[in-house]
């Protein structure tokens, strides 16, 4: 080795010392013993597979899970076990590596280190870097190997496990990769998570390993590619366009790693970079359901989200994030950013401050909860552009927790085989809860990856007050004979346990109607003679259906984890109707479940109709108790005939939704919509 480069590799080893001593590897080996030991359970679980080439994807962010091992032997980087080339990509990303290292600093065994050593060299030998790339060197795979790669290096150095002709293996091989990525980038990536995992990947080990680079040139270009890619792909809400929480959270979770190693090496991101990226935190933590988890919103699975936030509140010295994290800092965050991170997350105070509900306008997501705690009632509202090819049929879907627990849910994505009928029963309309006209949806998946055809969403209206939300989720779909229609789904929240649930519809002619609703799997459901009971581990939820021909029971699949599928069960009702149709459910939890009554209704307008039908506007008394009721008027229609005034009973109405808060002191007038 030319002398040259063994000074690149003592610079290198003396950044990496001064990087431990504040990172403090003793500290953070004892705090994964002590408060961590479940999570540390799983990493030695897999781990220990690892020795004997048994893979295991269950990392929180490994984007295709695999819970089943399988052990490749000898190791093949092309292989697959299961027929599904993701299975492929994942072993080809390596990030399962973590899992040797910090086995061997809480095992204090010797094999961990030779293993790790073995699957990075014997990668290396393996795989040639070529622009035809294929299934082993695909630009998003490597973006993420190479990333996954710069901690393991860190700590094999510190621990003085490599020989320097080792480490410019693994540098020359980082690089290599990194200038594929750049030879091999295209102008779609700009608006792809790829893109984003590529430039991230590139940045963040070019501060590591600037001294090997001959120049600024690609590091330059990262910089200012992934500006362009983050100012993009994320809305001006802090919503990802691809419409999947989980592609949302990979893009914030490998710039947050830029932003932490930048500020390592002192080098100054732009402050919109930062903004934004600190906004989709904040959208994260908006959509977190009562369980900690994100939905399963497009590809989305349903996995712990708190992690991602707690690096969020650290890198910030946000309260609000920290707020919504977890209350320790937890094995995956210590062992990225250590000791130092533990002081500052420690040292920010928490803050409830945050609204309770939030609409994102510019991708059309509602997020409604009842309180900030572990058993509110949440809701969940979609009617926006569909994304990339991992958007799913889901124009006006629905999803509900009542006391913490979900109830309607949204069914998942499975699997990505091109080919496999569940790949498009997931992605299709009857997979959430929705309507559908003539059993002919407003979206048709066309493999994996596209769409026959796809509605076309509006903006949605949301307001909350008192403790009362309403939104109006609007889109227009096309039938297969060209006709087309509109439906609002009118959603109203009276927390903590109150849904009303109102289906507008209008399709010229003679049509019928279905409403999909989808449960998950630990909901038992049964059908009475005046509602439909759901109970979910203790939790029940009653709802009532009006204007409806027939309910019907069906089985239903759900998938809550790649690879994973559950049964589970759903309804339909269906409705018969002539141009235009309004039907409706009430939905109540069980704090009002056995004294509540549900009763009809009526407003008269002054000096004109006073025969109003619910097509025109639902008028609905929703007694709680004999001291306290709401009344619920929705006009679906715009009065344009005679005065605009309306009366229930002897009390004044104007508005298009308006509730009438009774009580024994008298009663509140609530519009929430003009």
């Amino acid at each position: 080795m030319d002398r040259l480069n063994k000074m690149k590799i003592q610079n290198l080893r003396g950044k990496i010392s001064s990087y431990m001593s504040e990172y403090n590897k003793d500290f953070v080996v004892n705090y994964m013993n002590v408060n961590c030991k479940r999570e540390y359970e799983q990493v030695l679980k897999g781990g220990n597979l690892l020795l004997n080439n048994s893979f295991l994807f269950d990392g929180t962010w490994d984007m295709e899970q695999c819970n089943i091992p399988y052990r490749v032997n000898p190791i093949t980087w092309d292989y697959t076990p299961n027929g599904d080339e993701e299975w492929t990509f994942m072993l080809n990303r390596q990030e399962y590596l973590y899992k040797l290292i910090i086995s061997y600093y809480v095992e204090n065994d010797e094999k961990y280190i030779v293993k790790v050593k073995e699957l990075i060299f014997n990668w290396i030998d393996s795989n040639k870097i070529t622009l035809k790339g294929g299934n082993t060197i695909r630009t998003i795979d490597t973006g993420i190997r190479a990333l996954a790669w710069i901690p393991i290096l860190i700590h094999l150095i510190n621990e003085d496990k490599l020989k320097d002709e080792e480490i410019m293996r693994i540098v020359d091989s980082i690089k290599e990769q990194l200038t594929y990525l750049k030879e091999a980038y295209i102008g779609k990536y700009i608006l792809s998570n790829w893109g984003v995992l590529q430039t991230t990947s590139i940045i963040c080990s070019y501060l590591w390993l600037k001294d090997f680079f001959e120049d600024e040139s690609l590091f330059n270009w990262a910089v200012k590619e992934l500006y362009t890619q983050i100012d993009i792909q994320v809305f001006d809400d802090g919503s990802h366009w691809e419409q999947s929480i989980m592609y949302h959270v990979e893009v914030l979770n490998c710039s947050m790693k830029v932003i932490y190693y930048s500020k390592v090496f002192d080098f100054e991101l732009e402050e919109s970079f930062k903004e934004k990226v600190k906004s989709m935190a904040e959208y994260l933590m908006y959509s977190q359901t009562p369980d900690c988890t994100q939905e399963c919103q497009g590809d989305s699975d349903k996995t712990e989200v708190r992690d991602v936030l707690t690096k969020a509140a650290i890198l910030f010295e946000d309260e609000t994030l920290k707020d919504a994290a977890f209350k320790n800092i937890d094995l995956n965050t210590v062992w990225l950013m250590g000791k130092k991170a533990f002081k500052i997350f420690n040292n920010i105070k928490f803050n409830k401050s945050r609204e309770l509900s939030k609409e994102f306008k510019d991708s059309g997501n509602i997020y409604i909860r009842s309180s900030l705690k572990k058993d509110s009632s949440y809701t969940y509202l979609k009617n926006g552009t569909l994304g990339s090819g991992h958007g799913h049929c889901d124009l006006g879907h629905m999803s509900i927790f009542y006391d913490g627990k979900p109830f309607l849910i949204d069914s998942g994505r499975y699997t990505y085989v091109e080919g496999d009928p569940l790949r498009e029963y997931f992605k299709s309309a009857k997979s959430h809860n929705v309507s559908i006209i003539d059993n002919d949806p407003f979206g048709v998946p066309k493999g994996s990856w596209g769409y026959k055809s796809y509605g076309y969403a509006f903006k949605n209206y949301f307001f909350a007050k008192d403790g009362i939300t309403y939104a109006e989720l609007p889109y227009r779909g096309k039938l297969k004979n060209g006709n087309e229609y509109t439906i609002i789904k009118k959603v109203l929240f009276i927390s903590p346990n109150i849904w009303m649930v109102v289906n507008d519809i209008r399709c010229f002619g003679n049509h019928s109607l279905e409403n999909y609703y989808n449960f998950d799997n630990n909901v038992n459901l049964e059908i009475n003679d005046e509602n439909i009971s759901l109970n979910n581990s203790g939790s029940k939820l009653s709802i009532y259906n009006y204007n409806i021909d027939t309910l019907s029971k069906r089985d239903s699949l759900i998938s809550k984890c790649y690879n994973e599928i559950n049964n589970s069960i759903g309804i339909i009702t269906k409705k018969d109707f002539d141009d235009k149709v309004i039907n409706y459910d009430i939905m109540v939890g069980e704090d009002n479940c056995n004294n509540i009554r549900i009763k009809n209704g009526e407003i008269n307008q002054f000096k004109g109709n006073n025969n109003i039908s619910e097509e025109v506007c639902i008028v609905k008394e929703i007694e709680l108790s004999l001291d306290e009721s709401y009344i619920i008027i929705i006009f679906n229609e715009e009065t344009f005939k005679g005065s605009k005034i309306y009366f229930y009973n002897d009390i004044p109405v104007y508005g298009k939704v308006v509730i009438i808060h009774k009580n024994k002191c008298g009663y509140k007038l609530i519009r929430l919509k003009g």
